[in-house]
């Protein structure tokens, strides 16, 4: 991010981190910020895995998800 012509590193170097955002989320997941409730702890790839696992905590990702990846079973999305 540049501002007023200077470089924005942010704490701790995270300037652009829109991720951190924080948001009122019904559940908010802790992040990897310290904080919690950043999107990027429901609107990521850790964010799916945070949601399976509230969502459905038996599920496990080798027995239930990978052999329907391998069937072409699972589809994604947004």
């Amino acid at each position: 991010v540049i501002s007023n012509g200077k470089l924005v590193h942010g704490h701790n170097g995270s300037g652009a981190e829109l991720g951190h955002i924080r948001t009122d989320f019904d559940q908010r997941f802790d992040c990897n910020c310290g904080h919690a409730g950043c999107i990027e702890t429901v609107a990521s790839a850790t964010g799916v895995v945070n949601l399976i696992n509230f969502y459905y905590p038996k599920l496990t990702f080798k027995s239930s998800i990978l052999p329907l990846i391998k069937e072409n079973k699972v589809t994604a999305k947004a």
